[in-house]
């Protein structure tokens, strides 16, 4: 949030240097060019700004999202009370420095952040800077949604060039409010992009189709459906191994 109040007041000297010269045929070339690069420079630097705002700022989880926690996920309940300090300071620090894109609503419910967040801290992701630094926005659809990426309907994508998550809040709900039917598209999501950036240095038991089917309570090929792809098997042999 600091690092987009950085950027805009340079955004508005640079467009307002454009229109005034549109507008009254003046030349600011100059100006325009600094405020310009200065613009480049306050987004590129944005994440360190929000770093550095955070850590001198701590930002609790709230009462309403820390029960939440503990009626809805499990792996929260279970640990033991410093490791729930611990993890409740990690997940408020990415909630603050994520971007979320609401797609058909206005916002994005506090609730529903922590449901595309809770995985990647569970895995432990957070510790590492240079992976959530780059995967910083988790866009959200209302529906299983179609992107150019993948023209099936699907319910969950990553997109790990541009370190855009994208979910169905719909499926993504459910998989918290019923798991023995719905799998869970955030820790899938999490999962690849562990494996994908070789987060873990040990290697995954890849696990038989039976193993995977019996933990997931569907098969493959339906949650394939979902996914709009073919569910990769050591993927989800990392989601049942981090539960």
């Amino acid at each position: 949030m600091a690092g987009k109040i950085l950027i805009l007041p340079f955004l508005l000297i640079s467009i307002g240097l454009i229109s005034w010269d549109l507008y009254t045929g003046d030349s600011h070339i100059i100006l325009i060019i600094i405020s310009c690069i200065l613009t480049v420079a306050a987004v590129t630097l944005r994440h360190w700004v929000d770093e550095k705002w955070y850590a001198a700022n701590k930002i609790e989880l709230g009462e309403y999202e820390t029960k939440w926690l503990e009626k809805y996920f499990p792996y929260y309940s279970r640990i033991s009370e410093s490791a729930k300090s611990e993890f409740r300071t990690a997940l408020a620090k990415e909630i603050y420095l994520k971007e979320f894109i609401p797609m058909g609503i206005e916002s994005v419910p506090e609730e529903i952040k922590i449901m595309a967040l809770a995985p990647a801290i569970q895995m432990g992701l957070h510790q590492s800077n240079k992976i959530m630094r780059h995967y910083n926005r988790i866009v959200y659809y209302i529906h299983p949604f179609i992107t150019p990426n993948l023209q099936k309907v699907h319910i969950s994508e990553t997109d790990h060039e541009d370190g855009v998550l994208i979910f169905s809040i719909e499926l993504l709900q459910a998989a918290y409010l019923n798991p023995q039917k719905y799998f869970n598209s955030a820790l899938y999501e999490w999962s690849l992009i562990a494996l994908e950036n070789e987060f873990e240095k040990q290697e995954v038991k890849l696990l038989s189709k039976i193993e995977i089917e019996s933990s997931i309570n569907q098969s493959i090929g339906t949650l394939s459906d979902f996914l709009g792809k073919t569910a990769d098997p050591k993927v989800l042999s990392k989601c049942i191994q981090s539960m």
